[in-house]
């Protein structure tokens, strides 16, 4: 069911889907991007979850901010998030974050007290205390466009492409062509305040989150993914990461029932059929 919440920067637009479940489970998607692109998860899951899929400030059909400074952040979009969880009275809670959406589930995990397990995929937890941005990124061709204002068609469809959002066999090219969309839609100035917080190292440090709730996280990296550097989580994390071949940046799009499987695995959830 689409809901609209009131926070305190604008308005949010989310799903709330089997909301009698007492198991919850929390989409968090990625920069520029929507809560429509979990569509086969959700589709697949809220049987057996209460799911809140949420399009963050700045995106989809939430609200851009009233107080963009303060609000685009990984800070921003945690505590507005928490805004929401705290209204719904959340005290169960599972997080599925993609990419920023993984380094907004760890702000969340840190803030929130009723956080069970967290699921990052394509998104490597960095030092801000370390800064060691340069062992855990490849900056690529599609980097500067992170943090542009205003994007051509053909800057948000290379966008889109270089992120590993391609039509498969789960996922149809209209599909695409609607997160294409979202990447137009989300505010320039969303891209511009969020970039220079990450610069800033605003927030707290990813890798230290990490390291202090390591039983409550699992890692899910594609091996093609081109923005990621696969040492640095062997070396660091391997114990907790998941590796999967032919994947890019998005393991939930490409790989969605092997997905689906580590979800109700490791947030110990039984499959009802």
């Amino acid at each position: 069911m689409l809901k609209i919440f009131q926070s305190n920067f604008g308005n949010i637009s989310y799903y709330d889907m089997n909301s009698n479940s007492n198991n919850c489970l929390l989409l968090i998607h990625g920069l520029s991007c929507s809560k429509e692109i979990f569509h086969y998860l959700i589709n697949n899951l809220y049987s057996n979850f209460r799911i809140l899929s949420i399009d963050l400030l700045g995106h989809g059909e939430s609200e851009n901010s009233k107080n963009k400074k303060q609000s685009y952040s990984i800070s921003g979009f945690a505590d507005s998030i928490i805004e929401l969880l705290a209204d719904l009275k959340i005290k169960n809670l599972n997080i599925y974050g993609w990419s920023i959406g993984g380094n907004i589930a760890l702000e969340i995990l840190d803030k929130y007290n009723f956080i069970q397990n967290v699921i990052l995929d394509g998104y490597s937890p960095c030092s801000y205390i370390e800064k060691n941005f340069d062992k855990v990124f490849i900056f690529n061709e599609a980097t500067p466009l992170i943090g542009k204002n205003n994007l051509t068609k053909n800057e948000a469809k290379f966008y889109v492409s270089n992120g590993g959002l391609k039509s498969n066999s789960y996922q149809n090219e209209f599909k695409v062509d609607k997160i294409v969309e979202n990447v137009l839609r989300a505010d320039g100035e969303m891209r511009e305040y969020w970039y220079k917080s990450v610069m800033n190292l605003e927030g707290i440090s990813p890798k230290e989150c990490v390291e202090k709730h390591r039983k409550k996280i699992k890692i899910l990296i594609g091996e093609e993914d081109p923005g990621i550097q696969l040492n640095y989580l062997k070396e660091n994390f391997d114990d907790i990461s998941i590796f999967f071949k032919n994947v890019g940046h998005a393991v939930f799009w490409d790989k969605p029932e092997e997905v689906k499987k580590i979800i109700y695995t490791f947030f110990n959830v039984i499959f009802y059929i």
